[in-house]
């Protein structure tokens, strides 16, 4: 009959929406799988011993590709697929950072051979390291919640708190709390240092922001 026909057509409909959505994930999935391989086999190939040559150089470039190229297009699919503002807001600064970390790391490690450049960009991994969980809680208490939502006062003080530890990370060379470095060195360099308090402190803190975001 007309309604059985119909039936039929809508089941096939239903069918195709389902199917169509998860090939393509699949498909993605492999291709991030795939790029995700490929960066950690540049990772394991380029050693200490190559680090600085031609093709350790190529190695490092093409394993920070990868990773800010997934990042990228993270931050872009969520700009489309995350509707509330605040949260799709959030998420684009944790994707930000990320970058940020990936881009400083291979500045680090394959453009600036100058160790007092290299120990600033050093310092400046905890600026991700430190906003990435910080802005993680303010994504886990936006979810779900409507436009007019506003953040709880008590993540005023966290955001001061992270933004204050990030300080104390940078001027480390001025108090040396968070890593000190040998009293006869001429340099000071992430090849000859100790953790101090600081350090504890600052990754507990890490720590704490991940376990509220999760929380």
């Amino acid at each position: 009959t007309i309604c059985a026909e119909i039936q039929c057509i809508l089941r096939k409909i239903e069918v195709n929406a389902v199917t169509r959505p998860n090939k393509n994930y699949l498909r993605i999935g492999f291709v991030i799988s795939l790029l995700i391989v490929i960066a950690t086999i540049c990772e394991r190939v380029n050693t200490d011993s190559i680090l600085r040559t031609t093709s350790g150089i190529l190695l490092g470039l093409i394993r920070s590709s990868i990773y800010i190229g997934l990042f990228a297009a993270w931050r872009f699919s969520v700009r489309q697929r995350i509707v509330p503002k605040n949260t799709r807001r959030y998420l684009s600064a944790v994707a930000f950072f990320l970058i940020l970390w990936m881009v400083i790391r291979t500045v680090k490690y394959y453009f600036v051979v100058d160790p007092n450049i290299n120990r600033i960009l050093w310092y400046c991994y905890y600026i991700p390291m430190l906003f990435v969980p910080l802005f993680s809680i303010f994504v886990s208490a936006s979810i779900g919640k409507p436009e007019t939502f506003r953040m709880s006062k008590w993540l005023i003080p966290a955001t001061i708190l992270t933004s204050t530890f990030t300080l104390f990370v940078l001027t480390n060379d001025f108090h040396q709390l968070v890593f000190a470095f040998p009293e006869n060195a001429r340099v000071f360099t992430d090849a000859d240092y100790t953790y101090r308090i600081g350090y504890m402190i600052v990754i507990g803190w890490e720590i704490v922001c991940a376990l509220l975001a999760i929380g």
